[in-house]
């Protein structure tokens, strides 16, 4: 009785064994024509940020919006959370620029006319993508490109209301600049532009409507003093660097600066 049930044993194994090499070798699963919003969650991201960065690089919002319309639950925070995500693991690539574009562009349409006027975009139903290759390349770093603000709030002067120091690891070396109007509501498309020694930069507030709509920021460097500048500020806020900051540990890392204007 005993070597009956051995056999039984050994049999089963066999066939167990013979299924599985003919479900992997001889006939496996093969997958095709699968569409963008059943890909795995990391996948997903890729594809999303691909996407976000040929926007950056060239600049076709329409076509950008075809794409992203392929993943109909895509909302634009999803779009502001990955961008975080990025930030953190890349720095300011031509994905993360993209996709800092794309979520106000999600939130604030825009169509672009001969005029160049602000209206609202209409979706085009383009043909959809090949189908996305599980091997993804690393994005190749672009200078970031002019891209249109949302509409802008007229202002007139405005002053600075207070200036913080950010000891947070998150934040890291980060400038955030908020801007409201006299009555206190946001005032997304106001355009700020950072001075230092070597060079210029600026940026507009209203890109990041997840975080406030009158917000924006720049990334720092820890060695270089920087002067900020508002339209409609009187005199530039100057001064401004990385503070050290302090672990619990006793290592030191550089913080951030947070900055709050209001109209006049």
């Amino acid at each position: 009785m005993r070597w009956r049930g051995l056999v039984f044993v050994l049999g089963l194994l066999v066939g167990l064994a013979a299924g599985v090499g003919y479900a992997w070798l001889v006939r496996p699963a093969r997958f095709a024509n699968a569409v963008p919003a059943s890909l795995r969650s990391d996948f997903r991201d890729e594809y999303i940020a691909l996407i976000a960065a040929a926007f950056q690089v060239g600049g076709d919002g329409q076509r950008a919006h075809a794409r992203l319309a392929l993943f109909p639950d895509l909302q634009a925070i999803d779009l502001t959370d990955l961008e975080a995500r990025l930030t953190l693991l890349r720095g300011g690539d031509a994905a993360v620029h993209g996709l800092a574009t794309l979520a106000v562009l999600e939130t604030f349409p825009l169509t672009p006319t001969p005029a160049l006027s602000a209206t609202a975009a209409q979706r085009v139903n383009l043909t959809p993508l090949a189908t996305f290759p599980l091997t993804v390349s690393p994005f190749p770093t672009a200078a970031p490109r002019a891209t249109r603000p949302p509409a802008a709030t007229p202002l007139g002067s405005v002053r600075l209301l207070n200036r913080e120091e950010i000891c947070d690891p998150l934040v890291g070396l980060r400038l955030e600049v908020y801007v409201r109007t006299k009555n206190g509501a946001p005032a997304p498309g106001v355009e700020v532009r950072v001075r230092w020694a070597e060079g210029v930069d600026h940026f507009f507030t209203g890109f990041k409507p997840s975080v406030d709509l009158g917000y924006g920021d720049f990334r720092m460097d820890s060695d270089t003093t920087y002067q900020v500048e508002v339209t409609g500020l009187a005199a530039p806020v100057g001064g401004i660097r990385a503070p050290a900051c302090s672990r619990g540990d006793g290592s030191v890392y550089y913080g951030g600066v947070r900055l709050r204007f209001e109209g006049e």
